[in-house]
């Protein structure tokens, strides 16, 4: 009987050490979700090609520009929507069993 309380024990304390990490994950992901809609616009943008052509040009050395890459901000947002996906199905499974 000990052995078993022990066990519960152990797997209630990471369980809650593991569900106020992915809140707190999950509350500065909701956070910077603006800031991404916002990057996200930017990559689509007439600016964007503005300063791309600037960056070939040679106008923006000492500037860090991976911003301005062919796969940086379109393979976040990639990230992103797997990471909707997952959540969503992570959250009906949690359900189901609710």
């Amino acid at each position: 009987m000990k052995e078993r309380v022990a066990r519960y024990e152990t797997i209630l304390n990471a369980s809650v050490e593991v569900t106020q990490n992915f809140h707190a994950a999950l509350q500065e992901f909701a956070r910077n979700l603006g800031e991404f809609e916002a990057l996200k616009e930017y990559y689509g943008s007439s600016e964007y090609q503005d300063d791309l052509q600037l960056y070939r040009d040679g106008g923006l050395e000492g500037v860090a520009c991976g911003v301005l890459s062919e796969d940086a901000v379109y393979d976040l947002v990639g990230e992103h929507y797997e990471l909707y996906m997952r959540m969503l199905e992570v959250a009906t499974a949690g359900l189901r069993k609710w």
